[in-house]
Formats: C-alpha cells, structure tokens, sequence
C-alpha cells in the first residue's frame, strides 16, 4: 500500500472540508491499490485494500472509472455508516477518489477541492505546491469568475466581492474599480447597510434619491444607485457582492430578484473557491516547512 502521512494535500483537504473519511486509489499491475487514505487507520486501509482484491469490488470500481462519472459506492468499500461515493480522477492512469460521506458534515464546495487534491496525490506530485495539474481537472470557480458574472446579469458599472470574517467584510475580487481596494476591509459597525444585511441575510439597496443613509461608495464615483446581495449558505452570511451603477433607480425588482437568486446558485462555488485558497496556502506552508 502507498504512503499514509498526515500532512498531504489530499488529507490537508480532507481535514479542511470535514470529510471524515478518504482513500485514493490507482490501478497497477496487480489490481487496485490504496496509494493514500484518510481518517481509516492502518486498520482501516488494510481491509480496504482487501476488498479490492475481490474481482467483484474491483470490477465496480472498473465500470465507475470507465463510465467517467461520480457513483456510490458497492457495500464492499462502504467507509462510514452513511455513504461511501467513488469519484473518477481523470487523467492518464486509471485512478479513483474514494469519500465517505455522512450528511451535513460536507462543506459546500468540498468535494470540488478534494478530487482537485486528488489528483496531485494519485500523481506522486509530492507536496503538490504547482497546482495547474489541479486546475484542469476542474475546480470550484474563482471569485473574479463568480463576480464577472454578477455584473454581466445585473449589468452594472462596477462591482465588488467581499468575504465576511467575524463583524467585518473584506473585498476579495472588484470589477471597475481600482485593484487596490481588494484587501480593503469594511467594518459592520461602520457600515449600517452591510449590518442590515448580515441581520436580515436579504438584499440591501441605496440610491441617491432616498434614504438618509450615506452612500457606500465615494461619491466621486458617480455612482447613484447601489445594491448589496448576501451569500448565504445555510444561516451564514460568507460574504456579499455589491452592484453599483451611475444611472437612477437601475436596481429594479426584477435585477434584485435575479442578482438574489444567483448569490444562492454561487455562494457554494464561493466557499469552494476559499477552501481551495486555504488549502494552498496550508501547502505553501507546508512545503517551506519540509
């Protein structure tokens, strides 16, 4: 059986995403192969790679690699009590990623990160630090990507993204505005439209022909109407995307309707994408450390 340590990408991303168990597994010579496990135990990987010895259980594994698409797990290589899925890696070699999963304990996004992982492990790319490999096989969408797409349906002049960390926002990705803000952190105490929003987890709006509230944004921008959408996953506000144009009363119902209607379909590739950013830089750490 292949190596189990305990700081690899694979089990940095399993320890990021809260899976609680995790094998990878590749094809060789003689059969199929545990080349990493996670949260099993020798004990555990030791079975496991006895049940793959199995021509049945093997044969499934063959028709999930073949078939390219993600299928549970035969009862066989069941690794938690909930369900076990087995996910192709795609690639050169045959290799699969084996996660056991037990409900509500996935992370939104995680599985996304952890066959990205994956595949550096099932490639022997050692630490893993140069992720373009990883990039390819198809990873949760970046947040310059998740806010281009904001502004292209609400059709805005500018925009920005901003992840919560505790009781204040920090600008992550900005589109039409000087690169220089992404880092800039905005907190709730200083902003009472931010702070309504993480209260009522709904759309908050400005424009300059009502309210009292001062505008969010530099008036030297010209910006007259101004509308802030949470990402929520579950009862959490992550973060918030916020659209601003230089034309009166350009946030209608319908744009507000459709800009909350998208911060459900994204906040999950949002989370993937931060997952994706902590595991990196848990490696980078990693890696200076060996």
């Amino acid at each position: 059986m292949g190596r189990q340590v305990g700081s690899s990408p694979f089990t940095i991303a399993c320890d990021l995403t809260g899976v609680p168990c995790a094998a990878i597994l590749t094809r060789g010579p003689t059969g199929w192969q545990v080349v990493e496990a996670c949260g099993l135990g020798r004990a555990g990987a030791a079975r496991l790679q006895t049940a793959l010895a199995d021509d049945t259980t093997a044969a499934a594994v063959d028709r999930a690699v073949a078939a390219g698409k993600p299928r549970l797990a035969p009862a066989s290589l069941k690794l938690t009590s909930s369900r076990t899925r087995l996910i192709p890696l795609q690639g050169g070699r045959a290799a699969c990623c084996l996660l056991g999963l037990r409900p509500g304990r996935l992370r939104p996004g995680s599985e996304q990160v952890l066959v990205a992982l994956a595949h550096q492990a099932a490639g022997d790319d050692g630490l893993g630090t140069d992720l373009s490999r990883s990039a390819r096989a198809g990873l949760p969408g970046d947040l310059d990507g998740v806010l281009e797409r904001f502004a292209r349906s609400a059709a805005c002049d500018a925009a920005d993204l901003a992840i919560r960390w505790g009781d204040r926002f920090r600008i992550a990705a900005v589109r039409g505005q000087p690169e220089e803000r992404v880092g800039e952190e905005i907190p709730l105490a200083a902003s009472a439209l931010d702070a309504r929003l993480v209260t009522t987890r709904r759309a908050v709006r400005w424009h300059s022909s009502a309210g009292l509230e001062p505008c969010p944004w530099p008036r030297s921008s010209g910006v007259k109407d101004w509308l802030a959408v949470p990402l929520v996953l579950g009862e959490r506000v992550i973060g918030r995307v916020g659209l601003a144009s230089r034309h009166e009363n350009h946030f209608d119902r319908q744009i507000t309707a459709m800009a909350e209607e998208l911060a459900g379909e994204l906040a999950p590739v949002v989370e993937g994408a931060l997952l994706f950013q902590e595991a990196t830089r848990r490696l980078a750490r990693l890696a200076v450390v060996q």
